[in-house]
């Protein structure tokens, strides 16, 4: 069994995990485990773009897509409303973390 699983339609977005982290709130579906990408980057003083569009960052997800069935565009989910947000599955948050975490 997988470890990631399909985002799922209809998500109650008021059921939250809220984690804080450089006196950021990361919000977390509870339902998914999802995580917030966009308020990881700006809590580290990052951009969700410059992760997003590094060579590891591609490759990564693409061997996260085949390992798991599930296609990248659902590994992350696009919000849009007052705020862009993007919700990112839980494994894929690892790395995005660790890119936070690295002085460049």
């Amino acid at each position: 069994m997988s470890v990631v699983q399909q985002p799922k339609r209809g998500l109650d977005m008021t059921k939250l995990i809220p984690h804080t982290i450089n006196a950021s709130v990361i919000n977390q579906r509870a339902e998914d485990g999802f995580i917030n990408a966009t308020a990881m980057c700006q809590s580290a003083g990052k951009r969700w773009h410059d992760y997003f569009t590094l060579d590891t960052t591609t490759s990564f997800l693409d061997v996260l897509s085949l390992e798991t069935r599930i296609t990248v565009s659902k590994l992350i989910c696009v919000i849009r409303g007052r705020v862009e947000r993007q919700p990112l599955c839980p494994v894929a948050s690892t790395t995005l973390a660790a890119f936070d975490a690295a002085v460049i």
